[in-house]
Parts: C-alpha cells; structure tokens; sequence
C-alpha cells in the first residue's frame, strides 16, 4: 500500500461513505500527490535533448561575441596586439504559462468511484508530459522549415538551414542540413565530415566531433545493426563495423519516419544551444469553485521557455 501524508490518514480511513467537502478535498489531493511521485519522475526525452536551465526571470537573452582571433607574431619591443570583442547574433527565450483543471463532482466519492479517480488524475498530470513532448519534439519535426517552424534560431534561421549567415563580415555562409540520405555508415560518416569542418565566427576551423544520433523509432532497427554488429552489417565483405558503440537515442514523437539527427556534444553541456528555461516547474493546487460546495476543482501549471541560439552542435537529414 503507498504512504499516506499524515494529514489524510484520517481521510483515508472513514471508507466508505459520505465524506465531508473538506475531507473530500483532501482526499483528492492526497490521491494526486501520490499519482504525481509516477507520473513526474518519469524520463522525458525532450528534457534529455535540450540543455535544461532554471531562470528567476520572465525573459533569457543570450548574447552572442566574436573576438578571439589568432596569435600574430609580435616582438616584446613592439606594439602589444589587442583583439577586442564585437558583438554578435542575440536570441531571447520568452518564459509561457501553460494551465489545466479538472472539475470533480462530489457524487464520485460518495459512490465509491475511487476506480475513476486514479486514471483520470494520471491522465491529468501526463497532460503537461505530452504538452512538452510535443513542443520539443516540434522543434525537430518542423526544424528544416518545410512547413514552417515553432521557433527561428537566433541568427533568425531556422533550426535546420542551408544559407546561415557568420556575425563576422565576410565570413561565408554555412549549413548544417545534410544531404537527404537514409542512416547508413556512409551518410553517418558524411555527418562527421561536415561536423570535422566546422568554422567559428571568424571562419577559423574549429572541428566537431558526432557524439550521438537521435532518430524516430521506425530507424531503432538499423540504428541498433549499425551500433551492435561486430562487422559491417551492410554488406558480406568480412569489414570491421566502424560504428560499432555507436550512441543512438530514441524520441517517439518524432513524426518523420526518415529524418535523423546528430549532435556534437552531451545535452547538458554549455556547447549545446538547445535551450530550455524553467521558470516554475509543474505543480498542482486543489481549490474551491465559485462557493460551490459540491465541486472541487485541481489545477496543473507550469511555465518555462525553450528556443536554440546557434546550432553549431546540430546537424539534420531528412533522410530518404
């Protein structure tokens, strides 16, 4: 049997009958704080692919600089060379509220109905799971701009695009879409290549190394072939598999049966420009309504912001 709070022993032991509008509410909300310690300690991939933070403020701006170049040679007689830093692309994180109440009618308890509470205050509290799955997991399914986007990076590009533009005057343009190709070790090494070639501010060479896939579960098979097999496991030629150990994620709200994704370094480290802010984390309230006696209502709130900066450490393929 799970532990009841102290205050809703009480509660918990006048089964069954009629229960008073206080030790009604109680009960309720003793119920959902147990279906809160299930529900809320689950794993959520969008959390694991974006750097997660914590603000105090109802707004991020992360500001970008460019500045450190190369080392010229100077001799100790001569004027000290001195790099001064300019200013570079801005991005702003808006902090968003996200509500929801369920309404429960005094005639559930007095009927016993314990039955129907528990799942439909699991459902309830998933309700805010799903809504930031679904709103990270939309960066990715609408990332290459096709059918528009949730959010533009903070070079004011989408999150996947072929014409980026360096803060540096006349530094050229760059990409981080790859050719569309289906998740093959040539197409896996091809990533690495154009990671390998990664440029700074300055166009300075400031290479990258593939750390991690992420992919839609229609690919799990081959991405598991291409991480387990001892040999290559897309032809009998007796080859070493190169990508044996390879590290592959899996996120089931990625829409694209074909597109597959990879990334340059862990989600929590600072190099990764996937941003979520939690302002308040999710909590809930059981209230009153309107002076009705026989109602009580529980409400779930959350509010964070979410948003990419400059995808250095993020390459896509629509694959094929």
């Amino acid at each position: 049997m799970a532990t009841l709070t102290a205050s809703a022993e009480s509660v918990a032991a006048s089964f069954p009958g009629y229960h008073s509008k206080e030790n009604w509410a109680a009960l309720l909300e003793t119920n959902l704080d147990l279906v809160k310690q299930r529900m809320w300690n689950r794993q959520l991939v969008g959390l694991e692919v974006f750097n997660r933070n914590s603000t105090t403020k109802d707004h991020v701006i992360n500001q970008y600089h460019y500045g450190v170049g190369l080392v010229p040679v100077s001799r100790s007689a001569g004027v000290l060379p001195v790099d001064q830093a300019s200013l570079g692309h801005q991005n702003t994180i808006t902090m968003v509220q996200y509500r929801l109440a369920m309404l429960w009618e005094q005639e559930i308890i007095e009927d016993d109905q314990y039955e129907v509470v528990g799942p439909r205050q699991s459902k309830f509290l998933d309700a805010m799971n799903k809504t930031i799955e679904y709103l990270l997991s939309d960066v990715f399914n609408r990332g290459f701009g096709t059918s528009g986007a949730p959010i533009l990076c903070g070079d004011g590009m989408y999150l996947f695009d072929a014409s980026r533009n360096k803060p540096h005057p006349g530094v050229a343009e760059w990409s981080n879409v790859e050719t569309s190709a289906a998740l093959t070790s040539n197409s896996l090494f091809t990533m690495e290549q154009n990671f390998s070639s990664n440029t700074d501010e300055r166009g300075h060479n400031a290479p990258l190394n593939l750390q991690e896939i992420l992919i839609p579960k229609a690919l799990e098979r081959t991405a598991s072939d291409l991480a387990k097999s001892n040999m290559n496991p897309e032809n009998a030629l007796h080859q070493d598999n190169y990508y044996r150990g390879l590290t592959y994620r899996v996120w089931h709200y990625l829409t694209s049966a074909t597109a597959w994704f990879g990334s340059a370094c862990s989600p929590q480290d600072d190099d990764n420009e996937l941003k979520f802010y939690w302002r308040i984390q999710p909590n809930t309230k059981t209230y009153d309504v309107g002076g009705n006696p026989d109602i009580v209502a529980q409400r779930v709130r959350a509010r964070f912001g979410y948003g990419c900066d400059i995808p250095y450490t993020w390459r896509g393929n629509a694959g094929a």
